[in-house]
Formats: C-alpha cells, structure tokens, sequence
C-alpha cells in the first residue's frame, strides 16, 4: 500500500531522531505511524528500533502481527545461517 502524508512525515521524523540516537522517540513515531495503518516498511523499521532498543518481546510482536515481514525475517535469518555456520 501507499503511505499516507502524515505516515511519511513520522517517518522522516523517526529518522530524524535516530540520526541524535533518540531511539525511544523514533520509536513513539513509528508506532503513531503504524496506527494509521500497518504497513510492512513501517514495521521493519520499528523492528530495528525496538531491538536497539532490547525490547526483544515487542519486536517479535511487532513481526507477528505481520505474516510476510515474519517470513522475510525468517527467510534472512536461515541465509544467515547457512553463510555462517
């Protein structure tokens, strides 16, 4: 799907904030982001902030709620296995 205005702009922010290592905030925008829709470039990112954040559980969560971001994670994690055993 096409992100909507306002999703992009809390992207760009959430970017911002990571640039000045404000995870915690990066992540409020992110999350605000998700709740207009849920959308897989969306959740990626909140994955990376949350487990930068060591909040492990909440970045399965956030996968799960996403059957094909959970796949391609899947899919990256046994290609990192294979290449290094």
């Amino acid at each position: 799907m096409t992100l909507s205005k306002t999703q992009v702009e809390f992207m760009r922010l959430a970017a911002d904030a990571v640039v000045t290592q404000n995870f915690d905030v990066a992540r409020d925008y992110l999350v605000e982001a998700n709740k207009i829709s849920v959308e897989p470039q969306i959740s990626r990112q909140l994955v990376e902030i949350e487990l930068e954040l060591q909040e492990k559980d909440q970045a399965y969560l956030t996968i799960k709620e996403m059957p094909d971001l959970f796949f391609q994670i899947l899919t990256c994690l046994n290609c990192i296995k294979k290449c290094w055993p």
